[in-house]
């Protein structure tokens, strides 16, 4: 097994109207908090808050530009695994950085240019930029899907879906150990 880190430059362009015919936008929600609440080691009074924390005094982090842009969108998080006030404080920080936004999924039908002229390569895991001016879209994104639908009749059309954070890992953990 090797694990290589994502590209971290821009592979292609996908430009409407010039190898775009149609670019649709799709947001969702689902994942996003922006006030979150965490708690570590304990139960009850003795539970480790994030008050505790060298960081902060108060028991949740939050981050304003999400709050003002989408509302404020509270979550509670425990982990029992957390006896450090500040590692507890770290990983909500961290948690919350990857929720304070909706995962925003762009799908576009496309010209594929790389195979004549070597430019705009939509390879898996790479970035590429969407424009849009009509709607105000300028965007790098991960190429998260590419395909094809009718190689003999359109060899060089593809369809391309790109998103600003990748879809979350099932925990199957939680699933196999469900008692319902």
């Amino acid at each position: 097994l090797n694990l290589e880190s994502a590209p971290t430059e821009t592979s292609g362009l996908i430009y409407y109207e010039e190898n775009a015919e149609e670019i649709e936008r799709r947001m969702d929600f689902s994942e996003l908090f922006n006030k979150l609440y965490a708690y570590g080691n304990g139960s009850g009074a003795d539970q480790l808050t994030l008050a505790e924390s060298s960081s902060t005094s108060n028991e949740y982090v939050e981050d304003s530009t999400s709050q003002s842009d989408y509302g404020t969108v509270t979550r509670v998080w425990e982990d029992q695994r957390y006896t450090d006030a500040d590692n507890l404080y770290d990983a909500a920080v961290a948690r919350l950085d990857r929720h304070k936004d909706p995962r925003i999924e762009y799908r576009a039908s496309a010209i594929d240019l790389y195979r004549k002229f070597d430019v705009n390569q939509f390879e898996l895991g790479k970035k590429v930029v969407v424009r849009d001016q009509q709607r105000g879209i300028d965007v790098t994104a991960r190429v998260e899907r590419v395909g094809k639908e009718d190689v003999t009749g359109k060899p060089g059309q593809i369809k391309v879906e790109i998103a600003n954070q990748s879809k979350p890992f099932p925990d199957f953990g939680r699933v196999a150990y469900a008692d319902d």
